[in-house]
């Protein structure tokens, strides 16, 4: 449905949550590349908040811990109030419990603060 919404709306301002959305099921598939190729879609929306161009653009491909780690780093600082339980999408909590903890450690390791 999410690929059928950007199709018929390809300038909708919070396209980057439809994007969001393919990234999070590519991460619970541990397709880390495709997560990460959907999160930059998504970050290039104009609308997408600091957190989501940051971590979007890392964060789900924290097995590049460089990379996740300098998006980390921009991420805060531009939001130094950022927490790994602040970040955490709530569909992440509602999904199974295994793709939500392995989230928070992969934000951890990439030096997200508790």
């Amino acid at each position: 449905m999410c690929r059928l919404a950007l199709q018929l709306n390809p300038r909708d301002p919070y396209n980057y949550w439809r994007h969001s959305y393919i990234a999070l099921a590519h991460f619970v598939a541990a397709d880390y590349e495709a997560a990460l190729q959907e999160k930059q879609a998504g970050s290039s929306v104009e609308t997408a908040p600091p957190e989501h161009n940051h971590l979007g653009g890392g964060g789900s491909s924290m097995a590049k811990t460089e990379e996740a780690r300098t998006a980390v780093e921009r991420c805060l600082a531009q939001r130094s109030d950022l927490r790994v339980g602040s970040v955490v999408p709530d569909i992440m909590v509602l999904a199974r419990g295994e793709n939500h903890e392995r989230l928070m450690a992969l934000l951890r390791k990439a030096g997200l603060p508790e």
